[in-house]
């Protein structure tokens, strides 16, 4: 069932039942947080809101996550050219489905008409990317494409990404709290600029996934192949050139 956020809103302004919009779970946590009680161009959530919200949706891990990928992408979006109260919010957001579960994840992609290739479906790994960001266009009626997609492309990367995309790419990598081996060396490269940060965060996921026998996204490869193309090098001057993409 294809549903929209508009219909969803429609239905709970008029104080009718969305029992027939969305799963029963997704019901329950509209009315939980008393989501889609404003009027279309009404006042949003606040970042205080959205940070309660997953509160109760992530483990403590993942929650404290999430805040440090917000605090790092709102520095990591003053060298790279993107909007910082807008990297902050995605950052906040990108794991928001993290936890839900596959089950979860595959149920409201389907819900809201995503339908997924067959690489997305042997690739779990984004499953949860994909689900967050129709959570937070249609359940949480943001409607700002640049943040939807920057929660999207978190996991896989593209080519031709955004200042915001990039930024919440690689603030996923170099947030304070991640510490596999070679976070220390991509945070350094993060501050010399995109597309070296870009070239390390990238070789390194593939190699992980080729490691692991996994399929690759094509989105992956095609943000690979365009940042190898680019010379892979560079400082945060670039990142007017990335913006104008």
């Amino acid at each position: 069932m294809d549903v929209s956020s508009t219909a969803i809103r429609e239905k709970i302004l008029a104080g009718e039942s969305i029992d027939r919009l969305v799963p029963a779970p997704i019901e329950e946590y509209i009315k939980k947080f008393g989501l889609y009680k404003t009027a279309p161009g009404g006042p949003g959530y606040s970042d205080s809101q959205f940070i309660e919200i997953i509160r109760g949706r992530l483990s403590p891990k993942r929650f404290k996550h999430s805040l440090a990928v917000a605090e790092q992408a709102k520095r990591l979006a003053t060298l790279y050219g993107a909007d910082p109260k807008k990297a902050y919010t995605a950052g906040i957001l990108h794991d928001i489905m993290k936890d839900a579960g596959a089950e979860a994840q595959l149920q409201i992609i389907g819900d809201f008409g995503i339908i997924l290739d067959n690489v997305e479906k042997n690739l779990p790994g984004c499953w949860h990317a994909i689900a967050g960001a129709v959570f937070i266009e249609h359940i949480l009626g943001i409607t700002d494409r640049d943040l939807i997609n920057a929660v999207r492309y978190h996991t896989t990367g593209r080519a031709g990404m955004s200042p915001l995309e990039v930024t919440i790419y690689l603030a996923d990598f170099t947030s304070a709290d991640r510490d596999f081996p070679g976070a220390d060396e991509m945070r350094r490269l993060a501050e010399t600029g995109i597309r070296p940060a870009m070239k390390y965060g990238l070789s390194f996921v593939l190699r992980e996934l080729i490691d692991k026998s996994s399929v690759i996204h094509p989105d992956s490869i095609h943000a690979y192949n365009e940042t190898v193309l680019a010379g892979g090098e560079g400082g945060a001057e670039n990142a007017e050139e990335q913006k104008k993409n």
